[in-house]
C-alpha cells in the first residue's frame, strides 16, 4: 500500500507597502489553489494541504513596520484572520467534515513576515518545539532586508522514531539587477546567522539545513540578466529560452547560492516583476520583466519533492509584484530513530558573533523606526514636511535660548 504523503502549500507576496490594502477578498486562487478552476489541478492532487506558509515582503514602510506605531500586529491580525477564514470556508465546501487551520509560528521584522498553518484534522497535533528566528541583511544588519525562519518538529505519527524537522525562511534580497553579488552574500548572511537553538543530537546553533525539509522562498530579487523580447514572454516555451539569462538559474548551476535546493519550472509562469500597478499584464517601462519572486525546496530523501503546481497570481493587481504559490508534495515520512537531516549541504560555517549583528540590527531598526515615525506623524503622512517641521522647530527653539542668554 502507497504510503501517505504530506503536502505542503507555500505562499509568497510582495505587497509594495500597501498595508491592508495589499490583498483582495477572495484568496481562492491564491491559498487554496486545489479548489480554482484557474490551476484545474487533477482530482488526485484536489487534497487540503497538511501545512499552509504564507510570506510577505515589503508589508509596511520601516517607519510604521516599527513597534511604536502599532500597525505591524494590526496588519498581521487581519491577514491572519482573512487567510484562516479563506481556508476553513472554502476547503470545507466539498468535504465531509470542517477543515481546521491553526496557527502555529507567526512573526514580522520591518516589512517581512511570515505566518504556520497546521492543519487540525492531520498534522497540527504533532507540531513540537517551535522556533521563530530573523536576521537582517540591510545596513549594519537591518531589517528591510533579510530573512524571518520557522522551524518546528513533526513528531512521527505511529510514534517510531522522533520524526521530522520542518524549516521555512522568507527572504527579502538586496534589489536590481547590478546587485547579484550581494544578494549572493545576502544568503550567505543568512545561511551563517539565521540559527536556530541546538538540537538534542548537537551541541551548537543549528543552520537552516539541520533539517529533514527546507523551504526558502519571498522576493529573492534576481533579475534577468538582459532584456527579454516581449514576444518571449507569451509562451512557455519562448519563457523556457530566458532562463539561461536568469540570475539566479545561473548562479545556482554554478554553485554560487541556495545550494542544494531545487525549484519548480518557473518558466510556466510571467515574469513576477515590475508591473504597473493596477494592471494585470503590463509591465513597467522602466524595469527588465523579471522573475524576482521564487520558491524553493530541499529534502533530505532521494525521493524529491514533487511540485504539483507552481504559479503565479496574475488577478492581483495592487502591487508591482505578482504573488506566486507552490503546492508540493514531500516524501513518505521517515521512521528513523532520529529525524533525517539535509546539513551536509551547508556551504558556509556558523557566524559566531550572529547575536551581534542581529542585536545591532534590531536597535537602529527601532530608533530608525521611532525617529522616522515621528517624522511622518508629524507632516501628517508626509515624511518631508515632518523633516521641515522638526527643523523648523529646532531653528526656533536655537533662537530663542540664544536670544535670552545674552
Amino acid at each position: 500500500m502507497e504510503q501517505k504523503r504530506l503536502r505542503v502549500l507555500i505562499a509568497s507576496y510582495n505587497t509594495a507597502l500597501q498595508g491592508n490594502k495589499g490583498l483582495p477578498q477572495d484568496l481562492v486562487e491564491w491559498v487554496t489553489p486545489a479548489l480554482s478552476p484557474t490551476h484545474d489541478l487533477p482530482a488526485e492532487d484536489q487534497v487540503p494541504p497538511d501545512f499552509v506558509a504564507v510570506g510577505f515582503q515589503e508589508l509596511l514602510p520601516l517607519q510604521l513596520g516599527c513597534e511604536f506605531s502599532n500597525m505591524t500586529c494590526s496588519v498581521l491580525s487581519t491577514r491572519d484572520a482573512l487567510i484562516r477564514q479563506q481556508l476553513e470556508k472554502n476547503l470545507s465546501i466539498d468535504s465531509t467534515e470542517p477543515q481546521k487551520y491553526s496557527l502555529i509560528a507567526q512573526h514580522a521584522r520591518v516589512g517581512i513576515a511570515l505566518l504556520i498553518y497546521a492543519r487540525e484534522e492531520t498534522v497540527a497535533g504533532r507540531v513540537r518545539d517551535v522556533q521563530i528566528r530573523g536576521v537582517g541583511c540591510g545596513q549594519l544588519g537591518m531589517g528591510n532586508k533579510g530573512a524571518i525562519g520557522v522551524r518546528f518538529r513533526l513528531s512521527a505519527e505511529d510514534g517510531i522514531g522522533e520524526g521530522e524537522i520542518f524549516t521555512f525562511l522568507t527572504c527579502h534580497l538586496a534589489a536590481h539587477t547590478y546587485n547579484l553579488p550581494q544578494r549572493i552574500r545576502d544568503y550567505q548572511t543568512i545561511v551563517s546567522s539565521l540559527l536556530f537553538s541546538p538540537s538534542a543530537h548537537s551541541t551548537g546553533p543549528s543552520q537552516i539545513y539541520a533539517t529533514t525539509h527546507l523551504f526558502v522562498f519571498g522576493d529573492l530579487n534576481y533579475r534577468l540578466s538582459q532584456a527579454p523580447d516581449p514576444v518571449q514572454l507569451l509562451t512557455a516555451g519562448g519563457r523556457e529560452q530566458l532562463r539561461e539569462v536568469d540570475q539566479l538559474w545561473m548562479s545556482r548551476e554554478a554553485g554560487r547560492t541556495l545550494h542544494g535546493l531545487q525549484e519548480g519550472e518557473f518558466w510556466r509562469f510571467r515574469p513576477t516583476y515590475k508591473y504597473i500597478m493596477g494592471s494585470l499584464e503590463q509591465y513597467h517601462g522602466k524595469r527588465t520583466p523579471s522573475w524576482t519572486d521564487r520558491i524553493l525546496f530541499a529534502t533530505h530523501d532521494t525521493i524529491p519533492i514533487k511540485p504539483l503546481l507552481y504559479t503565479s497570481i496574475q488577478s492581483y493587481t495592487t502591487s508591482d509584484h505578482k504573488p506566486i504559490m507552490a503546492l508540493l508534495l514531500l516524501p513518505p515520512e521517515t521512521h528513523d530513530a532520529r529525524p533525517p537531516l539535509i546539513d551536509d549541504r551547508v556551504p558556509y560555517p556558523v557566524n559566531k558573533n550572529a547575536w551581534l549583528r542581529i542585536a545591532l540590527g534590531t536597535t537602529l531598526d527601532r530608533t530608525v523606526g521611532y525617529a522616522w515615525c515621528v517624522l511622518w506623524l508629524t507632516g501628517g503622512g508626509r515624511t518631508s514636511v515632518g523633516l521641515l517641521a522638526v527643523l523648523a522647530i529646532l531653528g526656533v527653539t536655537l533662537w530663542w535660548f540664544g536670544a535670552f542668554s545674552r
